[in-house]
Order: C-alpha cells, then sequence, then structure tokens
C-alpha cells in the first residue's frame, strides 16, 4: 500500500493511511457479509429455513449496531480511549460474536453469535468518521477515502467470490467461513491499534443528547429526513433481493453460488472501481447534487432487478454496484463536510442511529408486506421512497450547497 502514497505526504497521515486501509482490508469480507442481502442471511434462509422475524432480525443486525452508535461514541470518550483504540475495541467484540455463530451447532447459537457481532462491525461508523476527520487533510480526504474503500471492495469481492464457491458445493460448509471472518477482524482490531489518534470527543452526558442536532438544525434535520427515505426504501429491498433469487418460492433453480453472485459479487465488482470516480466527484462536487444522482441508480437498479428474466436481474446487480461505491463515499464522508470541527463523531452518531433505525425496520416492515404482496410490488414501494428522497434533496440543493463550517 505504501507505494500508492504520494510522496509529498505527511509521515503521520501515511502512517494514518496505511494502518487504517490495512484494517479496513481485513474487516471488509466480515461487513459485506453481515449485510442485509449477505451470506449470512442466505444461510439462515436456505441452510437452517429461519422464520419471518428471524430473517428480519438477520438482515436487520447490523443495523441495529447503528442504533447503538451513539452510546458506543459515549463510552468510548467517558473510559477516555483514542479513536483509534475504540475501534480496534469494537473489532475484537465482533470478531467473538462472529466466532460464536461459526463454534455453535445449531440455530440459537448461529442466531445470538450473529446479533453480537453483526452489530458491533457497524457500531464503529462514527469513530472511523472521525479518525478520517482527526488523520487527514480535507483537501484530498475523498480520494483517499476512495481509494481504501475501492481497494478494499476488491478484498471484499474476492473474499465473496470464494465464499460463493465453498459454499455452493454445500451450506453446511459455512461454520469455516464465520471463523474466517472472525479471525479477520481479529487481525484488524490489532491494526487499528497502531493507528496515533485522539481521543474520542463528545459533549458529554446522555450519549443519545446528541440526537437533538436532529431538530436543533434545520437543514442538518431535512438532509436527514432525505437519508431515511432513501435508505428505507433501498435497505428494506435488500433482503428481497435474496429472496427474488433464492428463497424458498424462488422458481429461477440457482444455486447458493449464482445467488451470491447476483446479491453480493457483481455489486461489489462494480462499486470497487465506481468508488474512485466517486471519490474524485465528492472532492469537486456538491454532496446533494450526487446524492440525486446516486439515488436514481438505486431506484433504477430496484426495477430492473426485481423481474424475471436473468439479463434483468444481472443489469439491476450492476446499477446497485454503481449506485454502493458511490454511496459508502458519501455516506462516510458527507458529515465532515457539515459538522464543526471536533464535533465530527457527534454529527456522525446521530446519522448513523437513524441508519440504524430505517435498516432493522425496513427489513421487518418488508418480510411483513410479503406475506401479503408479491415481492416485486413490495420492491416498488421502496423505488417509490427512493423518488421521494430525490424530490427533498433537489428542494434543499437549491438553496445552496452544504459547505464545510470549520
Amino acid at each position: 500500500m505504501s507505494a500508492s502514497l504520494a510522496p509529498a505526504l505527511d509521515p503521520e497521515v501515511a502512517h494514518t493511511l496505511r494502518w487504517e486501509g490495512l484494517r479496513n482490508y481485513l474487516e471488509r469480507p466480515a461487513r459485506v457479509s453481515a449485510q442485509g442481502g449477505g451470506v449470512l442471511l442466505l444461510v439462515a434462509i436456505q441452510h437452517f429455513e429461519a422464520g419471518p422475524n428471524a430473517k428480519a432480525l438477520i438482515a436487520g443486525a447490523s443495523f441495529i449496531g447503528m442504533l447503538i452508535a451513539p452510546l458506543t461514541v459515549g463510552l468510548a470518550a467517558r473510559l477516555g480511549l483514542s479513536i483509534s483504540r475504540a475501534l480496534a475495541l469494537c473489532m475484537l467484540l465482533a470478531a467473538g460474536g462472529l466466532g460464536l455463530a461459526g463454534l455453535s451447532p445449531g440455530f440459537a447459537g448461529f442466531f445470538a453469535g450473529i446479533l453480537i457481532g453483526a452489530p458491533l462491525i457497524t457500531a464503529s461508523a462514527p469513530l472511523i468518521a472521525a479518525l478520517w476527520n482527526d488523520g487527514v487533510p480535507g483537501e484530498r480526504r475523498g480520494r483517499r477515502y476512495a481509494r481504501v474503500v475501492s481497494l478494499s471492495g476488491l478484498v471484499g469481492v474476492l473474499a465473496s467470490a470464494a465464499i460463493a464457491a465453498w459454499l455452493d458445493v454445500g451450506l453446511e460448509r459455512y461454520r469455516p467461513v464465520l471463523l474466517l471472518l472472525a479471525a479477520g477482524l481479529a487481525a484488524g482490531a490489532l491494526a487499528s491499534s497502531r493507528i496515533r489518534s485522539g481521543r474520542v470527543q463528545t459533549q458529554g452526558g446522555n450519549p443519545y443528547r446528541v440526537l437533538r442536532l436532529a431538530w436543533a438544525e434545520p437543514r442538518f434535520g431535512l438532509i436527514l429526513v432525505g437519508w431515511f427515505l432513501l435508505g428505507f426504501g433501498n435497505l428494506a429491498t435488500l433482503p428481497l433481493r435474496v429472496e427474488h433469487v433464492g428463497g424458498v418460492g424462488a422458481s429461477f433453480g440457482y444455486g447458493p453460488g449464482m445467488v451470491l453472485w447476483l446479491t453480493q459479487v457483481i455489486p461489489q465488482a462494480v462499486a470497487l472501481v465506481a468508488t474512485l470516480y466517486w471519490g474524485r466527484f465528492f472532492d469537486r462536487f456538491d454532496f446533494l447534487a450526487l446524492r440525486i444522482v446516486l439515488n436514481g441508480f438505486f431506484m433504477v437498479s430496484i426495477l430492473i432487478f426485481f423481474t424475471p428474466w436473468l439479463w434483468g436481474q444481472v443489469l439491476g446487480a450492476l446499477l446497485l454496484g454503481v449506485a454502493q461505491g458511490g454511496g459508502s463515499v458519501i455516506w462516510g464522508l458527507w458529515v465532515t463536510r457539515y459538522a464543526p470541527a471536533g464535533r465530527t463523531a457527534d454529527y456522525m452518531a446521530v446519522h448513523t442511529f437513524l441508519t440504524g433505525v430505517r435498516g432493522l425496520i425496513g427489513p421487518i416492515l418488508a418480510y411483513r408486506m410479503i406475506a401479503g404482496l408479491p415481492i416485486a410490488e413490495v420492491a416498488w414501494l421502496g423505488a417509490g421512497l427512493i423518488l421521494l428522497s430525490s424530490l427533498l434533496f433537489v428542494a434543499l440543493w437549491r438553496r445552496g450547497p452544504v459547505a464545510p463550517r470549520g
């Protein structure tokens, strides 16, 4: 990785990028697998034949971590931890959860381990944003972040392809996969501990007091409403992609490997290339304009994927990859454009918490709805919410750009 760093880089910045990159690469396979359309859900659907409530909780497990993100920041600040050490602790505990899921012989242990491990992977999102704000200068932060995310995306693609090939033989082979994911998280925790960073900063008191920012600052609150509509529509449909092509009632005849290619490998492969371009766009253009364009990709992807044709499913997966490539950059960095100096973790905690709300409730409602409606119709409703989000972002964009506040 050091070869890709510009010679003029400050040594401290280079040190941060080197170890943060390694941490990201080691964590990526577990993060992807824990997503709503990831391998953990596929195992629950096809191997354990779990019920709708259990599937919804597994699909939303990573978003539970986002609900506890303000608590994570508050506890880390109270303990006096540095940003990097707090991040390492989250990853180490997440490794323990996935290890439990991999070692347990039945569904109960698998389910409990997932509900421990997956949330802790995502609970650290405000810490990651604060780490980048603390250790990487803002003028080229988007490009450098995109480079790390893109390379970690390559790791995710290779890992997902390997997992797809391994599980295509039989889903009962999932246990070694979970143990390897846990080992990656533990190694990533070690890499995080090597990063030099400042202490976690917060306003103190009740860690959920930061949620007041959503209504104390009207424009910030309206941006969050737009994110909520977008996220609810998109995140509710992610597990439905797995159900559409690989659920018990699916008639396509796809094996586990094909399902993972359509829901993970293809989107990730496209995203790792698209991320590089979106990172440059983030440095050059207003966040709201980029958000509107990305919404369009998400919406069209949903409309095309939920069709009975393989070409539509492949094209929908490709468009999802384009959208996710930009979404990962903008989701992780937009708060650094908005938050005052020293408050990035607080603002990101609000954004992350609300992502957790929609990411947890969305799959639960989606599974309830498909009990009485065709999957495609539920997906169209999700696309409609993204359209409403776009209209709100257009209105906000016309008021002026989102600029850094110092």
